[in-house]
C-alpha cells in the first residue's frame, strides 16, 4: 500500500511543481543558493545577506547560520550530478514530501483498519490546503514532517509500559530528533513533547527502561547533531548562532530585516503594554488558524476523531507537540510565527490530524446514521470521504495556481530590471537577496527595514552599488521618493513593474 500511495502522491505532487517556474520564496531561493555552492565544492557558503542578525563579515560568507542545512543536502547531490536545475532540484524534496502521506496511510489503515481509511487520511494528508502547495516547494517542510513522524511513532511506542527495544528505539527517537533540528532550528521541541508525553503517560510505571531510551535518544542526537554543532563553533562562536533568539524581541515582524535597531529585551519592554498584548492575542488567534492550511470544513472532525484516539500512542506526543508549539509561536515567537514560523513548525500535525480527521467523519456519520434509519454507515462514510478529499484537491488546485501568480511577480520584476544593472561584480540591495542572485547570478544583500540611512551604512559595510525598491516596502520607506535618496547617495538609474532601480554615488560631505 505504501508504494502505490507514494506513487500517486508523487505524481500529484510533481504535476502541481510544473506551474511554479522559480523555487518562488526567499526561502527556497536560500536553499537552492546553498545547495548549488555545495555543488560546486565551496562548502556551506553564501553569496548573499538576507537578514543582519547573524553579523556576516561579508557578503559571501559561511552560510545556514539562521536557516538549518537539511534542505541544501538533499538537493546537493543531484544538483552535483545532473548540474544546476530547478527542475531537478525539485526531484529529491517531492520524494520526501510523498512520503509524508504514504506512511499517514500505513499508520492509519493499521490503526483504524482497512486500505480504504489509509488511504482517505493519505488523501486528506497531501491535499492540506497550503501545505500542498509548500510540499511541492524547495523547502524542509517534507523532510520535518518525516522527522516528527519518526518521533511521534517511537515515543508511542516507549510510553508503553514495558517498551520492548528500549534502547533500539531511543537511538531511533534521538536521531529522528537530530534530523528534525537538521531541517528546523526548533526540533528539539518535538523531542520535548516525546519525553513529557511518555512521562505523563507512564509516570507510574517509569523505569530503567526508560531511563535507558532516553540515555540512548540524547547520545544519538548528539552524535548525529555533533558535527554541525561543531561546525558552527568553529564559524560563529557558538554551538546553536543566536540569530534566531534576537526575533523574539520584535516589536513588528520587518525588524528581522533591520541594520541598526537593536533587538534587546530592554527595548522590547520600553513599548507600552497595549501593543505587547495585542500582539499576542493577534498571534492567538491567527495560529489556531494556521492548522489544517484553511480546511476548516476538517476542524470539527479531527477534534472529535482526536478525542476517540488520545490514548493510541503517537496522539500523546503529537497533542504535546501541538499545544507546546501553540504556545512558543503565540507567546514567545510572536510575529515570526504569522510570517511562516507557524506553518513551517506545524507540517508535523498534518498526519496526525489527518488520521483523526477520518475517524471523525465515521463517527458522525454513525451519529446521524443512528437518527436517520435508512442511512448505509459504510456507503454514507465512504461518499463523505470521498468528497471531503475531492473539496480539499480542488481547494488545493486553487491555492497552487493562486501561490503561483503571487510568487512569479517578484522574479518577473527582477528579470525586468535586471538588464540595468552592469555585469562588473555588482551587489544589489533586495528585499530577497537570495531571489536576487537566482535571477543574476549576482550578489545581493537586504533592504534594511530601518530606512535609508540604515542603507547607508549597510551599503558601506558590504559594498552595495545599487538599490532595488519593491512595491512592498516596510514603513520607514513608504513615504521615501527619489529625490529623498539623492540625499543619501541614491539616484534613480530604471524604473519597471513597480520596481525602481537606484545606483550609488558619492557625494560631498
Amino acid at each position: 500500500m505504501a508504494i502505490g500511495v507514494w506513487a500517486a502522491a508523487f505524481a500529484a505532487l510533481a504535476a502541481a511543481a510544473q506551474v511554479f517556474r522559480t523555487p518562488g520564496f526567499m526561502d527556497a531561493y536560500y536553499y537552492y543558493h546553498v545547495a548549488v555552492n555545495l555543488a560546486a565544492g565551496r562548502g556551506f557558503t553564501e553569496d548573499v545577506v538576507w537578514n543582519y542578525l547573524t553579523n556576516a563579515v561579508a557578503v559571501s560568507h559561511a552560510s545556514n547560520l539562521y536557516w538549518m542545512p537539511l534542505t541544501s543536502l538533499f538537493m546537493a547531490p543531484v544538483l552535483a550530478l545532473g548540474g544546476e536545475s530547478f527542475r531537478l532540484a525539485q526531484v529529491p524534496l517531492l520524494a520526501l514530501s510523498a512520503a509524508v502521506p504514504a506512511i499517514t496511510a500505513v499508520a492509519a489503515a493499521r490503526r483504524l483498519g482497512g486500505r480504504f481509511r489509509g488511504a482517505i487520511a493519505a488523501g486528506i494528508a497531501l491535499f492540506c490546503g497550503y501545505y500542498f502547495v509548500y510540499w511541492t516547494t524547495l523547502d524542509s517542510f517534507g523532510a520535518f514532517a518525516l522527522a516528527a513522524l519518526a518521533v511521534f511513532l517511537l515515543a508511542g511506542r516507549l510510553s508503553q509500559v514495558a517498551p520492548r527495544t528500549p534502547l533500539l528505539l531511543g537511538l531511533g527517537l534521538g536521531a529522528a530528533t537530530a534530523v528534525a533540528h537538521l531541517a528546523r532550528a526548533d526540533g528539539p521541541q518535538l523531542a520535548v513533547a516525546a519525553w513529557v508525553s511518555v512521562v505523563v503517560t507512564q509516570r507510574r510505571c517509569l523505569g530503567r527502561s526508560h531511563a535507558l531510551a532516553l540515555a540512548a535518544s540524547l547520545a544519538a542526537y548528539l552524535v548525529c547533531m555533533g558535527p554541525w554543532l561543531l561546525r558552527n563553533l568553529a564559524v560563529s562562536g557558538a554551538l546553536l548562532p543566536s540569530g534566531g533568539v534576537q526575533t523574539l524581541w520584535l516589536t513588528e515582524y520587518n525588524e528581522i530585516f533591520s541594520y541598526q535597531l537593536p533587538l534587546t529585551f530592554d527595548r522590547y519592554l520600553a513599548q507600552e503594554i497595549g501593543p505587547i498584548v495585542q500582539g499576542k492575542l493577534t498571534a492567538a488567534v491567527r495560529n489556531l488558524g494556521v492548522l489544517f492550511g484553511l480546511e476548516y470544513w476538517l476542524i470539527p472532525f479531527a477534534v472529535a476523531g482526536w478525542w476517540r484516539l488520545r490514548h493510541w500512542g503517537p496522539m500523546g506526543p503529537a497533542f504535546t507537540y501541538g499545544v507546546l508549539l501553540y504556545l512558543v509561536m503565540t507567546l514567545a515567537f510572536t510575529f515570526p510565527s504569522g510570517r511562516g514560523s507557524m506553518l513551517h513548525s506545524g507540517v508535523a500535525l498534518v498526519p496526525w490530524l489527518a488520521i483523526a480527521a477520518v475517524v471523525g467523519i465515521e463517527m458522525a456519520v454513525h451519529w446521524v446514521a443512528k437518527r436517520l434509519p435508512h442511512w448505509n454507515p459504510p456507503v454514507a462514510f465512504r461518499n463523505f470521504s470521498l468528497i471531503f478529499v475531492a473539496l480539499s484537491a480542488g481547494l488545493c488546485v486553487y491555492l497552487t495556481f493562486d501561490q503561483a501568480r503571487d510568487w512569479h511577480r517578484q522574479v518577473d520584476g527582477y528579470q525586468a530590471i535586471a538588464p540595468a544593472v552592469p555585469g562588473a561584480q555588482p551587489v544589489v540591495m533586495t528585499l530577497n537577496p537570495p531571489g536576487w542572485w537566482y535571477v543574476t547570478r549576482q550578489a545581493s544583500i537586504q533592504v534594511p527595514s530601518d530606512g535609508p540611512a540604515a542603507a547607508v551604512a549597510a551599503a558601506d559595510r558590504y559594498g552595495a552599488t545599487h538599490l532595488l525598491l519593491e512595491p512592498q516596502r516596510a514603513k520607514a520607506w513608504e513615504q521615501v521618493t527619489p529625490a529623498d535618496l539623492r540625499a543619501f547617495g541614491f539616484r534613480l538609474v530604471t524604473e519597471a513593474e513597480g520596481y525602481s532601480l537606484f545606483e550609488r554615488f558619492p557625494i560631498a560631505h
